[in-house]
């Protein structure tokens, strides 16, 4: 009696702990897929707009903001693409700069799972989301205010020790 007792107990121990342990969700696993995220970046800030606007209205605030991105592209000085994968390399290994320099970087992606970070003295200060679909392009701007040590890298697994980085050099 004893025995059959201890059994159904161990019994609905089991059962009690493999649900438990179904009922994890995916989103509470670790995802330990990449080692280095990039931070999220900052939502815009919400702008309510009034009802009562008229199409006009809306119509002239995209043109306006039009006009804001074409002040940027004349911002920049240069224009730098450099394209990685499906391996762990960039077609570029090297880039060349001048200080003072603004430098719009397209990264350009041919397959796998990678990104374009630029770091000056060890520290990101640049860089694109990491794209997994082949033909995606992302860009970033960044102006080369004084010398340093850059470098430019993937940041996805151990791709940058694989190969996958170049320098940057000042004329």
């Amino acid at each position: 009696m004893k025995t059959n007792l201890i059994l159904a107990v161990l019994l609905a121990a089991v059962i009690v702990t493999s649900g438990c342990l179904d009922s994890m969700e995916d989103d509470e696993l670790p995802d330990e897929e990449f080692e280095d995220e990039l931070p999220e970046e900052p939502e815009p800030e919400d702008t309510e707009t009034d009802e009562s606007e008229t199409e006009d209205e809306v119509t002239n605030g995209d043109q306006a903001s039009e006009e804001t991105d074409e002040e940027t592209a004349s911002q920049v000085d240069r224009e730098i693409t450099i394209t990685g994968g499906p391996g762990t390399s960039y077609d570029l290994d090297e880039v060349e700069v001048e200080e003072g320099e603004t430098v719009e970087f397209t990264y350009v992606h041919e397959g796998g799972t990678h990104d374009l970070v630029l770091e000056r003295d060890g520290e990101r200060v640049a860089g694109t989301e990491v794209l997994s679909e082949s033909g995606a392009e992302e860009s970033f701007t960044y102006t080369f205010e004084e010398e340093g040590e850059y470098q430019f890298y993937c940041s996805v697994r151990t791709h940058r020790q694989s190969g996958m980085e170049g320098d940057v050099f000042f004329s």
